[in-house]
């Protein structure tokens, strides 16, 4: 089967549900991705139709993004993108989901620090005997 490679512009639609879990972190978010167009009739800039996307993050990844991503801000996402359908008590449904491979914030909309996180630490020298 061959994946579907996506990068997606939008805005965290939701707050970050986080779970540490036994196979790895799991972090998933919904993601708002709004179009936007130029009017000539009216010449005024547009919102198109709003496109809902459940992001899925494993992992390092997942850690990163529940101590780093909040809901309303605007961020890039690149990953793996399934439909995958749904049935409960309600009724059957679908979704549309991302497995993110990368993320990070829309540094056209804003600005961001960033702080790499050491893996493997430097120890530190023992002080010398007196």
């Amino acid at each position: 089967m061959n994946d579907i490679s996506i990068t997606v512009v939008g805005v965290v639609g939701s707050d970050v549900s986080f779970s540490p879990g036994d196979t790895g972190a799991r972090a998933n978010f919904r993601l708002a991705s709004t179009s936007r167009f130029f009017d000539q009739h009216t010449k005024e800039w547009k919102d198109g139709p709003t496109t809902w996307l459940d992001v899925v993050c494993w992992r390092k990844l997942a850690e990163h993004v529940n101590d780093s991503i909040e809901k309303g801000q605007p961020v890039i996402v690149t990953g793996r993108m399934r439909v995958r359908t749904w049935e409960n008590d309600r009724g059957r449904g679908q979704a549309t989901e991302i497995t993110a491979t990368s993320l990070g914030h829309d540094l056209a909309r804003g600005v961001t620090q960033f702080r790499k996180v050491r893996t493997n630490p430097i120890p530190q020298a023992s002080p010398a005997p007196v």
